[in-house]
């Protein structure tokens, strides 16, 4: 029995050595996959400009900027518990705006060509 577990061991320990993780992608390859089989829109990184304010914004890093809006994909990515997390934050996120707004930026004006 013994023996018959560790042979088990190793074929896993050489099926996981065998996916090569983490798996590394380039810049072109993510692109290709977001606008392939998410149907992101690229947005120019002037955007991220309004994100600069927010504490867990880190820009220095920033190469391509990415929008998802096909319902029926973002429905697939998330789980009941993420979409009302995000609907909480919608939610806090609007009256905050109503006190004070961030930003007279409108939601579709980058998808409009404003910031090409």
């Amino acid at each position: 029995m013994i023996r018959n577990t560790k042979a088990k061991y190793e074929q896993l320990y050489k099926k996981f050595l065998g996916l090569k993780l983490p798996y590394k992608f380039s810049l072109s390859e993510v692109s290709n996959i977001l606008e392939k089989n998410y149907l992101a829109i690229e947005v120019p990184l002037s955007f991220h400009s309004i994100l600069e304010d927010s504490v867990d914004f880190d820009g220095k890093h920033l190469v391509k900027c990415y929008h998802i809006s096909d319902e029926i994909i973002l429905d697939g990515l998330y789980s009941e518990e993420e979409k009302n997390i995000n609907e909480m934050f919608v939610k806090i996120n609007a009256e905050t705006d109503k006190i004070s707004p961030a930003s007279n930026l409108h939601d579709d004006d980058i998808f409009k060509g404003a910031y090409s």
